[in-house]
């Protein structure tokens, strides 16, 4: 019974979780794809995943299309490429003919190079862009007034008998003039005495209550009271507007958080590896589609916000190379190419490691560990 149980929910986490990264890297691979085929750049593989191929299919183009075993992301290897991160292969490209370079990508013009690799990114923002503008068609997007649109069951709200509806005149004294500032009050505060004053058609109510802690980690929790905003509706036409300043206002605070990261640490601790992105696609899937769009367009968002970063692996790092060239005229040299490669390599594996502690630590792996070998 127990193996069940635990196979039942290891496919909980895990089918949620395979969807939503196979969507989006399938998505950012296929503007690699598209623009590297539009520029006349032979594609030889296209994978979903990394490591051995579970299956795979050659089209008339002579690309491989296939599934391989790791489920972390995935690639577009081009001809003439070293190596599945689009390394050039400097010792094969000059044995070439001329006609076989014309196939490559190092055989197009910096500017061609830069769209390839801008495509990717640009893709997922697309998707972004798409996924918002249906969800707030179809369910509606979060607005930033202080009104209680929905409870969620169980919660203190629910149960000391604050209603959809009410809009919340203040906390403990604390007036807010938007429902964002109001959840990082509350959010600031697990397991403390509130007094929430509402406004119920015109006739103010009290209501005394403790808020909710939901655990982050063995040394952080963060407060809930179980309410959620409304939700306004828009024409296909406003919806598309609204997806547009939801990416502009998401990539602001993405970037914020990264400089601050960068510069000071703050927040370095609320960075997660795949086990986050594991969880959170369980749970969005458990509250139906919507939710789960909007999750696949706020990660979509991310990766692509992400890797026009400036680092040396990611498609940012590919599109300074090409700059430096369209620039100066000539490519970085190769030994120097080497070691900004190995440089990012090394930066990128250290931050997977570091977010993976974090959630080793934010679900308390670490900790039923020790206890088992105790």
């Amino acid at each position: 019974m127990f193996l069940v149980e635990s196979l039942q929910t290891m496919w909980g986490w895990l089918l949620p979780f395979l969807f939503v990264l196979t969507v989006l890297v399938f998505i950012h691979e296929l503007g690699h794809y598209l623009v590297a085929r539009w520029n006349g750049v032979r594609v030889e593989v296209f994978s979903i995943g990394f490591g051995p191929s579970l299956f795979s299919r050659m089209d008339r183009h002579g690309t491989v299309w296939k599934f391989s075993l790791i489920p972390l992301g995935g690639y577009v290897k081009m001809y003439g490429d070293a190596n599945e991160a689009s390394t050039p292969d400097a010792q094969a490209f000059l044995a070439m003919t001329d006609e076989e370079r014309a196939l490559t990508l190092e055989g197009k013009t910096p500017l061609q190079r830069i769209l390839v690799s801008i495509a990717g990114p640009i893709a997922n923002i697309f998707l972004t862009f798409f996924l918002f503008s249906v969800v707030y068609m179809f369910q509606g997007k979060p607005s930033s007034l202080p009104i209680v649109g929905a409870l969620r069951d169980g919660g203190v709200a629910a149960q000391f008998g604050i209603q959809p509806g009410d809009e919340i005149q203040s906390i403990n004294g604390h007036t807010f003039p938007n429902f964002s500032s109001l959840q990082n009050f509350v959010m600031s505060r697990p397991d403390t005495q509130m007094e929430i004053v509402v406004d119920r058609a015109g006739t103010l109510k009290t209501y005394s209550l403790v808020s909710g802690a939901h655990i982050i980690s063995s040394s952080k929790k963060i407060g809930t009271i179980g309410i959620k905003p409304t939700l306004i509706q828009y024409s296909p036409v406003l919806a598309l507007r609204e997806a547009l300043f939801s990416i502009a206002d998401m990539t602001q605070r993405l970037l914020g958080l990264l400089k601050s990261i960068v510069v000071s640490g703050k927040g370095a601790q609320n960075l997660g590896s795949v086990l986050s992105i594991a969880k959170m696609s369980k749970d969005s899937f458990s509250e139906g589609i919507f939710p789960l769009l909007s999750f696949m367009a706020i990660l979509s968002l991310n990766l692509g916000v992400i890797n026009l970063l400036p680092v040396p692996m990611l498609d940012g790092g590919h599109i300074v190379f090409y700059l430096y060239e369209y620039i100066f005229g000539k490519p970085i040299p190769e030994k120097v190419l080497s070691w900004l490669y190995k440089a990012g390599f090394a930066l990128l594996i250290s931050v997977m490691l570091f977010t993976m502690w974090n959630d080793l630590m934010r679900f308390k792996i670490v900790s039923a560990v020790v206890q088992i070998f105790k």
